[in-house]
């Protein structure tokens, strides 16, 4: 059941259209302003920011 469930979950994922990454990069880049607003000029916060958005765009796999 698990690999069926991992199977449907892995053809969802790679049907991910352009627009489909568009849309996720505009989500993360809304989050990481709003990030950055919440760090009140903190260097750390910022840069666990920075961090954890390039793990996510890195993650997206839009080519």
């Amino acid at each position: 059941m698990k690999k069926i469930i991992l199977l449907i979950t892995i053809l969802i994922l790679s049907s991910c259209s352009k627009t489909d990454c568009n849309e996720e990069m505009t989500r993360l880049e809304k989050l990481r302003s709003e990030g950055w607003q919440n760090c009140n000029g903190s260097k750390a916060c910022i840069d666990k920011i920075e961090s954890d958005y390039q793990k996510k765009v890195n993650d997206l796999d839009c080519n």
